[in-house]
């Protein structure tokens, strides 16, 4: 799983930094079998089965939507007859029997509008005595869309909110109200019976965001956004078309709310998250820590999050004896200022090694995706030797935190996770010992 495992583990010369990597890739490879999507989605069939039994359900139908689209299309497609249906990722097809598109991501693009008018196509033709079973993970923001705006414009916009410091609550936001199918919209253009499917990978498993919301009503309105934009000064930087459909408010624009949602025919239900991911972190951990530290929500700017990582190694260091772990999930926030290459967390890493030079420690925080930002690594693991090593090779830590190159960085120290195919997508990953 993890494809450096020996280099990771073995590049230290200090025997107590060895054992902290060895348990931390260890736990992870553990946790990220455990939350397998295709895994996800078998040990739910029976959920889907008395779904279909209790509705009397002809025929079925299957759309698979997200990073972790295919492996949940393979561990639903053989337990039941799929009449029609579509899977929709950024990950390659492989020996599917259903017809896969493969769609853009954390930027859409013409295929996402392509997947949007194919999953149209067969939701539209599905009577009221049939199913469409929605397999949902995270990506589905990007990956199938229909924006009320030009394209280019659209494109511009998600841009903006993704390298500024919106959470994902906000920035999702103002995708559904930019667009014509997420927020609950897309599922108006069927009377079918709909059973959802989904893989969390946001904080606190709200399923109004996972995916900007495709089968589920929203509770934000147009306000909300105009407002999310004057929090973040970020009114008078986006394109002239998204700032103009946004603060006209078009009723007939906004998104399916509470009191109009059709729960007497859909359902949508999480079988996998960060939450689920952490405990099974936990579990792995107990049978060798006496004592675990665990932060659920790791969330808002990053440099708050370093911050509640440091003081957490600080508590575990100051109240215990012995080597102890820390753990965490969540989805930080990060206002990319740089060109460099990396993601949220290798640029947390990167913080967060100055911050423990002095501490006997050890820190990974990885994308269960296996891929972080704009690079093909999932994240970073650190120590206390981290940046004197860096400096023993002649790199400016400062100058690679400063241009958000962090995967250049811990490149040339051979530091960057990288995985195989992980099929999930929960939210990040933090796990630490400190000793």
């Amino acid at each position: 799983m993890i494809k450096n495992k020996d280099k990771l583990i073995n590049s230290s010369l200090d025997s107590r930094v060895k054992r902290a990597k060895a348990d931390i890739i260890n736990t992870i490879e553990y946790t990220l079998d455990k939350i397998n999507a295709k895994n996800a989605v078998a040990e739910n069939i029976h959920r889907v089965q008395k779904f279909i039994n209790d509705k009397q359900i002809n025929n079925i139908y299957l759309i698979s939507i997200g990073k972790a689209a295919v492996p949940m299309a393979e561990g639903l497609s053989g337990y039941f007859k799929i009449k029609d249906g579509v899977v929709v990722t950024n990950k390659e097809c492989k020996n599917l029997k259903i017809k896969c598109l493969e769609s853009s991501h954390p930027i859409p693009s013409k295929k996402s509008i392509e997947a949007a008018k194919e999953v149209l196509r067969i939701i539209t033709k599905v009577t009221q005595n049939d199913l469409i079973v929605f397999l949902i993970s995270g990506g589905g923001s990007a990956l199938i869309e229909l924006p009320r705006i030009d394209l280019e414009d659209f494109k511009k916009t998600t841009d903006i909110l993704i390298k500024h410091s919106l959470s994902i609550n906000e920035i999702n936001c103002i995708r559904k109200h930019l667009s014509a199918i997420k927020g609950g919209q897309l599922i108006k253009n069927t009377k079918a019976n709909i059973f959802s499917l989904v893989v969390s990978d946001v904080v606190k498993d709200d399923l109004s965001v996972i995916a900007s919301g495709l089968t589920y009503y929203d509770n934000t309105t147009f306000k909300d956004a105009i407002d999310i934009l004057n929090k973040h000064a970020l009114e008078n930087k986006l394109p002239e078309s998204a700032l103009n459909f946004l603060k006209k408010s078009d009723k007939k624009c906004e998104t399916l709310k509470r009191d109009t949602f059709p729960f007497d025919r859909v359902e949508n239900i999480i079988i996998s998250s960060g939450e689920i991911a952490l405990s099974h972190a936990e579990k792995y951990l107990l049978e060798r820590y006496e004592k675990i530290y665990v932060l659920k929500d790791v969330t808002g700017d990053i440099h708050q999050a370093a911050e509640s990582i440091e003081s957490l190694i600080k508590k575990a260091k100051k109240n215990s004896g012995k080597p102890t772990a820390i753990i965490g999930a969540g989805e930080v926030s990060i206002d990319v200022k740089g060109s460099g290459k990396g993601g949220r967390n290798q640029h947390l890493a990167l913080m967060l090694a100055e911050k423990i030079k002095d501490v006997d420690c050890v820190l990974a925080t990885f994308a269960t995706d296996g891929k972080d930002g704009n690079s093909n690594a999932a994240g970073a693991i650190i120590d206390k030797y981290t940046v004197s090593k860096a400096e023993t090779l002649g790199l400016d830590i400062t100058k690679y935190r400063d241009n958000y190159d962090s995967n250049t960085f811990f490149k040339q120290l051979n530091d960057c996770i990288l995985t195989d195919e992980t099929n999930t997508n929960v939210a990040d990953l933090f796990l630490g010992i400190v000793f």
